[in-house]
This record gives C-alpha cells, sequence and structure tokens, in this order.
C-alpha cells in the first residue's frame, strides 16, 4: 500500500507541468484573425487562379512541398535551383547548425540516461608479505575480488524527468533553427543572385548609354569647333557623360560586392554561370495563399523553435521546482573474493536507501526557482516578439508584391510604346527625316526606359523572395493540419 502511494505520488508531480496549447499562445500573442490588407492578398491570388482558386487546374499541391520544393517551384531557374543546393549543402553557418542539432541530440540522450539506474564493477587485488620475528611467523597474502554496484535516484517528484524534456525540447527548437536558416540561406542565396543579374544588365544597357552618349558628344564637339554651338552646350554633354561613366564603374563595383557576398555564401571561389550576357527575368509563380494568420505564423520555423524554447524553459521550472522536495537514492553492492590463499571468500551483498534534503538553507533553491520563473517570463516575450515581427513581414511582404505587380504592369507598358516609338525614329532616320543626334537621344530615352523595366523586373521577383521568406517557405489552405517541414 505504501509503495502504491508512492507511485501514485511520483504520477502526480510528473504529469502536473502543462506547456502552452495553440489556442492559449495564439490568444495570449494576440495573434489577428485576419492580416489587415488580407484583400490585396485574395485579389492577388484570384489574378492568378481565378475567382475560385480552389478549383483552378494551374492550383500546385502546395501542401505536398517542403520549403525547398516550393521555392523551386516559385522560382524555375535552373541556375539558381544548383546554387541553392551548393549552399544547402557547403554554407558554414548551415553545417554549424547541423552539429548543434547533433550536440542537443546528445544532451537529449544523457538526460534520459539518468533516470536509468547506474551499474558499476570493480575488480581489485591485493598482496601483501609480512614477516613476524618475534612470533617467528611468516605471513603473506594474494587476494583478488570483484564487486557489482548499484545507486539509482528514483524521481518520484520529475526532476530528472523534467530535464530530459527540456532537453528534447531543445533538441526540437534546433531543428526548427536549422530550417529557418536553410530558409534564410535560400532567400538570401535568390537575392545575391537576381542582384547580380540585375546588375549586369544595367551595365550592359549603360555600356550602349555611354557610347550613345560618346557619339553625340563628339558630333557637337565638331559644331563647337565650327562655332555652331557654344561651350555650355558643349560643357553639359560632357558633365552627361562623366555621370554616366562614373555610374558604369559603380555597377562595376556593385557587381564585384555581390558576386563576394554570394560566394560566402556558397563557400567556394567561383560561381559557375555567365556574368557577361543579358538575362531575361521570368514570371515567377505566384503561390495560392488562402490561410489564417495564425495557420502561418504557427508554421514559420523561427516561430516554431521560439515554442519549443519557451516549453524548455517550462520544463526546467517545473525541475527546478521539484528541487524543494526530498530526493529518493538506492545504492547496493554486491561482492566476493575471487581468489586468495584460502580459497573463494563468501558472497557479500548490501542495499541501502536515504532520503535527503535541506532544511535551514534553502536559499540556493528558491532563488534559483525564481531565476528560472524569469527565464520562462523572456522565452515567451522572444516569443510574442517574433510573433510580431513576423506579422510585420508578412504585411509589407503583401504589400510589396501589390506594388511591385502594378509598377511591372505599367513599365511593360511603357516598354512597348518605347521600342514601337523606336522603330519609328530609325525609320525617320533612314530616309533622312532625322539626323543622328536625333536617333542618338532616342534610343538613350529608350536604354533608360529598358533600364527601369529592368529594375521592375528585379523588384517584382526580390517581392515574391520576401514574400515566401516572411511565409516561412509554407503555402497551405486553412484545413491544412500538416508540417511538411519538420523533418527538416
Amino acid at each position: 500500500m505504501n509503495f502504491l502511494k508512492l507511485v501514485l505520488l511520483s504520477v502526480f508531480f510528473t504529469g502536473c507541468t502543462s506547456l502552452m496549447q495553440k489556442e492559449e499562445i495564439i490568444s495570449k500573442t494576440h495573434i489577428p484573425k485576419r492580416f489587415s490588407n488580407e484583400d490585396v492578398l485574395q485579389s492577388l491570388v484570384k489574378q492568378t487562379y481565378g475567382e475560385k482558386p480552389t478549383l483552378s487546374k494551374e492550383m500546385p499541391n502546395l501542401q505536398s512541398m517542403d520549403f525547398l520544393q516550393t521555392f523551386f517551384y516559385i522560382f524555375t531557374d535552373h541556375t539558381l535551383q544548383q546554387l541553392i543546393e551548393q549552399a544547402l549543402k557547403n554554407n558554414p553557418n548551415v553545417l554549424t547548425l547541423t552539429s548543434k542539432i547533433a550536440q542537443a541530440r546528445s544532451t537529449a540522450k544523457i538526460q534520459g540516461a539518468d533516470m536509468i539506474p547506474k551499474i558499476g564493477a570493480n575488480i581489485g587485488y591485493n598482496y601483501s608479505d609480512g614477516n613476524y620475528k618475534k612470533y617467528q611467523i611468516n605471513f603473506n597474502q594474494n587476494t583478488l575480488n570483484g564487486s557489482l554496484t548499484l545507486s539509482w535516484e528514483i524521481d518520484i517528484f520529475g526532476r530528472i524527468n523534467y530535464l530530459r524534456k527540456a532537453s528534447k525540447e531543445q533538441y526540437f527548437s534546433a531543428q526548427k533553427d536549422l530550417s529557418s536558416a536553410k530558409i534564410s540561406l535560400i532567400s538570401d542565396v535568390a537575392n545575391y543572385y537576381f542582384t547580380i543579374r540585375k546588375l549586369i544588365n544595367s551595365i550592359n544597357i549603360y555600356q550602349e548609354l555611354v557610347q550613345n552618349q560618346e557619339k553625340i558628344y563628339q558630333i557637337n564637339e565638331k559644331k563647337y569647333d565650327l562655332g555652331l554651338i557654344d561651350i555650355t552646350e558643349l560643357a553639359s554633354l560632357k558633365s552627361t557623360l562623366s555621370n554616366q561613366k562614373n555610374t558604369l564603374l559603380d555597377l562595376s563595383y556593385q557587381l564585384e560586392q555581390n558576386k563576394n557576398a554570394l560566394l560566402v555564401l556558397l563557400n567556394t571561389k567561383n560561381v559557375d554561370f555567365d556574368m557577361t550576357q543579358n538575362y531575361h527575368f521570368k514570371k515567377p509563380n505566384f503561390p495560392p495563399i488562402q490561410t489564417m494568420p495564425s495557420s502561418v505564423l504557427l508554421k514559420r520555423p523561427d516561430i516554431q523553435s521560439a515554442i519549443h524554447a519557451l516549453n524548455a524553459q517550462i520544463y526546467t521550472q517545473s525541475s527546478k521546482r521539484a528541487e524543494f522536495f526530498p530526493v529518493l537514492n538506492i545504492s547496493g553492492s554486491l561482492g566476493q573474493i575471487l581468489f586468495s590463499n584460502n580459497g573463494i571468500g563468501d558472497l557479500i551483498w548490501q542495499i541501502t536507501s536515504s532520503l535527503s534534503m535541506p532544511l535551514l538553507n534553502r536559499t540556493n533553491i528558491r532563488e534559483n526557482y525564481k531565476i528560472q520563473k524569469e527565464n520562462v517570463k523572456q522565452a515567451f516575450y522572444a516569443l510574442q516578439n517574433s510573433i510580431n515581427t513576423a506579422i510585420g513581414e508578412i504585411q509589407n511582404a503583401i504589400s510589396d508584391a501589390d506594388y511591385s505587380k502594378e509598377n511591372l504592369k505599367n513599365s511593360l507598358q511603357s516598354a512597348q510604346i518605347s521600342e514601337n516609338a523606336l522603330k519609328a525614329t530609325k525609320f525617320k532616320y533612314d530616309y533622312k527625316l532625322i539626323d543622328e543626334i536625333s536617333l542618338l537621344d532616342y534610343q538613350n530615352q529608350y536604354l533608360n526606359i529598358q533600364k527601369t523595366l529592368n529594375e521592375s523586373l528585379y523588384g517584382n521577383t526580390e517581392a515574391m523572395i520576401l514574400l515566401y521568406k516572411s511565409f516561412g517557405g509554407v503555402f497551405v489552405f486553412e484545413d491544412d493540419k500538416g508540417d511538411k517541414n519538420a523533418q527538416h
């Protein structure tokens, strides 16, 4: 009966810790039911998939994709995909976090092993030789003995079990940190890659601008020599040419900076793609985003990591609370003389138990418990901050996606009109209706419009990267309950 009471008491104390459930997290962290600009998001989805996106044949099954497959669906550039796979394999930060996961796994195993009795084996050998002249006795002893020892702290109040659970939560948190780092790495590699592509396009455009401006300056320089224009017009043209050359130098410097930054992420010395040819920006595939904020936020790896970190602190607090109660230890030994001058000895065994706890000076235990309570608060505040940051990032990304879409639409219209006008201008020049300077001036206008279009294409691509990162690589429906990124 006493043993049964002890077991029931143990079950009560080891099972009384409760973690924050999903609904409680949503309530206490004030997660809204809707994004402030959710109507903009739904409009973008409808523009891509129609009024009923779920019935569209073009709707991808993102529920079956992890964050890497989702990114490869959005961006189909094979060169970029190869760079991302290389970065995920070689990036030092990812490798460091992978190593930390291995450490966290081992720590969890150590904490679990503390709940199991510890058994040790000892073997001792003793030899002594004595000559007692007074009694004319020569005495010697030659013995070999062995023993088994056992020690076990019976975890009545759950102290060790809570530490084990805390270690498991830290392990899960480390896994989610790795997933979050991978998503950030994917986004950073894509950012640098597309920035490099944009800069190459801009450099090629500015090279044409400089060539045209040099021709314009040379023609006007001859006019100045003939007295047809004054020095102020020539000086203005020279200033424009110098500014364009300086811009070209600045673009080349930016290209080198971004290339080196990409090499750092890839952990390599060279990039394996052409850095001279113009790049045609492909329209990213817009993901079918239809979900409530709570579903999105709680699936982001960084927030999942914060939740696991909070759970770890709650379990650690329970472990600190258990230190107020007695500790029950059981120890035992089993020994025997295996060999001696007098033969094999008798088997000797012993079992002892002890119940201990501090009575007078409990300051250390009490203050450690208070410290841990503050650790729990800090972990919750960190979770709250992560959620607030995520909400802001998602809403900014939605607005940016809408802005970049409209900006690209306007730039495409302007570029189409400019291209038709350039054809008409060349036609006029071929029939001597305008001079070469007029043709070169309009060619420069056309190139400037192409430069704006290049910026708009890049901006639309960057907006999709930002949207992907803000959602944590997770685009799911409202009824989705799985977590495809758990394996990462």
